[in-house]
């Protein structure tokens, strides 16, 4: 029986140390003493189920922010996990904000309506605007999804739209026909020098206005239909980037030289190229040509398209072609919804899903029918239909 169990021990060291631990930056607290025979293959045990852990924890996730848009303050956004092809990996925006909140903090907003601003590029923060209906009044909310809980929130001039920096520390909104930076850190709130630009209400949301990546800059969208950048770290002034050129959005801004934004080549079949544009040198580079509602990959190599004729979200690859119906996916809440925001991250939003499973519910009622209206137990009805 030793020469057996001696045996297995050997064979189990052997198997483990096969595993190559080199190729991960994973520090191992190792044992400065001499181990008894029978320890070593435990220690190696958990070596191993420490660097498997390791391993799915820092495994990134494919994240869609997307959200209904039917125009209504009953419009829901939701977080889907790209990566599950059944769609049932999702969570309401409604519902992860909710779970961050105080007792006290439920109460007082009810009947208020929230959408997101913008989610930090690893997905770790977010920001919100909580608005009511028929108020001159909103306020922003900052979350932090890696410790569940609010970092800080401001009240906000009303506004019709809001452009959010990619580190949620600056936000830049239209009021009264002037426009104006609220910096979160020092809670100061300043005009825009627009120098002798001019700059509407509707340059003034996700899409048509974007920060840079040091968050010092701003491009927008002018009447001329052409790229418009602002000094905001200086407050120097403008200077003009494009013109004329029918620009119909801006994508992103990642990288400090390389804007990626739409041009609309043919109105009557609502088809935009996609182009990067160097701001240093003023070169500009083809990407790709797409219609309807899409959002890009983090890397550029894919896009998620909202096909609104067909009624269906496509995954798009932009050098191969190849397209992927993933409606399955992304529309399981049971709505049309269209794609916000690519996010790429190792956190599980899914640990903030207040569903619980319930296998029956049983319900009476004592209550007789009055003429037309009907309050047997029998004619309840779901109204999640």
């Amino acid at each position: 029986m030793h020469f057996i169990k001696k045996v297995c021990i050997f064979i189990i060291i052997i198997l483990l140390s096969s595993i190559d631990f080199s190729q991960k930056q994973i520090s191992y607290a190792y044992p400065t003493k001499a181990l008894k025979k029978d320890q070593v293959g435990q220690v190696s045990f958990d070596m191993a189920k420490q660097y498997i852990n390791t391993e799915h924890n820092s495994r990134k996730m494919n994240w869609l922010l997307n959200g209904e848009r039917g125009g209504g303050p009953d419009d829901e956004e939701f977080l889907t996990n790209l990566d599950d092809p059944t769609g049932k990996t999702y969570i309401r925006m409604n519902d992860l904000i909710d779970t961050m909140q105080t007792k006290q903090e439920r109460v007082k907003n009810r009947g208020s309506y929230i959408s997101v601003g913008r989610m930090t590029n690893d997905g770790s923060r977010i920001a919100v605007i909580r608005w009511r209906l028929n108020s001159q009044q909103s306020k922003v909310e900052v979350y932090n999804l890696n410790e569940g809980k609010k970092e800080f929130q401001f009240d906000l001039t009303h506004s019709s739209y809001l452009v959010v920096s990619s580190d949620l520390s600056k936000y830049i909104y239209e009021s009264k026909k002037k426009v104006y930076v609220y910096n979160a850190p020092t809670k100061q709130t300043s005009p825009i020098n627009m120098g002798r630009f001019k700059i509407s209400a509707n340059s003034i949301y996700p899409g048509r206005g974007i920060f840079s990546p040091d968050n010092t800059k701003f491009c927008f969208l002018d009447d001329l239909k052409g790229i418009v950048m602002l000094d905001v770290l200086h407050n120097s002034g403008a200077k003009r980037l494009l013109t004329g050129q029918d620009v119909t959005s801006i994508l992103k801004w990642d990288q400090p030289n390389q804007l990626v934004y739409t041009i609309s080549k043919n109105k009557d079949t609502f088809l935009d190229d996609i182009y990067s544009l160097d701001i240093a040198t003023g070169t500009k580079k083809r990407l790709g040509q797409v219609s309807d509602s899409f959002v890009l990959s983090p890397d550029l190599n894919k896009i998620v398209l909202a096909d609104r004729d067909m009624v269906k979200v496509f995954l798009i690859d932009i050098h191969s072609g190849k397209k992927e119906d993933i409606s399955r996916t992304v529309n399981n809440p049971g709505s049309w919804v269209e794609p916000i925001q690519w996010i790429n991250t190792n956190l599980d939003y899914m640990k903030y899903s207040n569903k619980v499973k319930v296998q029956s519910i049983a319900v009476s009622s004592t209550r007789s029918d009055q003429g037309k209206y009907l309050f047997d137990a029998n004619h309840m009805v779901d109204e999640n239909y």
